[in-house]
């Protein structure tokens, strides 16, 4: 029997047999060490995420697996490839081109994998400091790495992985993208994941040091509990989407 199941960092649908269930590995697309979930009871294609410096471990301690799944469980694990992933070799093209626009294009269609947030900060970057080379201001496109640093840490605080569809994952992230409150003295630096000591340092440079430090769910309290409840019901959507285009009402008992 194969485990599929969708990378959590850059979406890519990944295909191993069931004797790899509960190990880890690379990521064909993106890189990143993800665990290869059990082939048991209620299946999830998005897995628990593990930082890059974790050791590779070959093995992880053995559950039981059941020896078959329902049919409609075992169609719910091929149904991951039905839809569009994030486009890691369409990012990749368009970095060799030099284009940072068009890869923050790309990248935010993908918005809320952490694929896409690294993408769009790795572009950012590489604007500052070909103007620093120059001497040239960068108060914009710092203010532009901070406001994604700070929307990466609102989606990173609010549980979406439970939708499958990517096409309804991603209309119910985008309304609350430009809605994200980012206040630089409220928020500060300190709790954002997705910037490093060189961003921070050239933060500092052009704003000072924030009054305080906090994160994105505490500056935007509102919009994140209306988060929470608009993926609830996409998850609960995509559920039930997808046991009836099966011919059930609901999960069997």
């Amino acid at each position: 029997m194969m485990i599929r199941f969708r990378c959590p960092h850059c979406g890519k649908a990944v295909k191993v047999g069931a004797e790899s269930a509960g190990r880890k590995g690379r990521c064909p697309g993106c890189g990143e060490i993800i665990h290869v979930p059990y082939a048991t009871g209620v299946i999830h294609e998005n897995v628990l995420a593990v930082r890059k410096d974790t050791p590779l471990i070959a093995d992880a301690p053995k559950q039981e697996q059941s020896a078959e799944l329902p049919p409609p469980q075992a169609r719910r694990l091929m149904s991951v490839a039905e839809h569009d992933t994030f486009c890691a070799d369409e990012v990749r093209r368009l970095k060799k081109e030099g284009c940072s626009d068009d890869v923050i294009r790309e990248s935010r269609k993908s918005i809320p994998y952490p694929a896409a947030f690294r993408e769009i900060a790795i572009a950012v970057r590489k604007d500052i400091r070909a103007r620093r080379k120059g001497n040239v201001h960068t108060t914009d496109l710092l203010s532009k790495l901070y406001d994604w640093a700070v929307i990466e840490d609102f989606f990173s605080s609010v549980e979406w992985s439970q939708i499958v569809n990517e096409r309804l994952l991603f209309s119910t992230a985008r309304p609350f993208i430009k809605a994200i409150k980012t206040p630089y003295e409220m928020i500060g630096y300190a709790n954002l994941a997705l910037l490093n000591k060189t961003d921070i340092k050239w933060l500092v440079e052009a704003f000072g040091e924030p009054a305080g430090h906090s994160t994105a769910r505490d500056a935007n309290c509102d919009l994140w509990q209306r988060a929470v409840e608009a993926f609830r019901a996409g998850a609960l959507r995509d559920e039930q989407h997808f046991w009836r285009s099966h011919g059930f009402e609901g999960p069997p008992s």
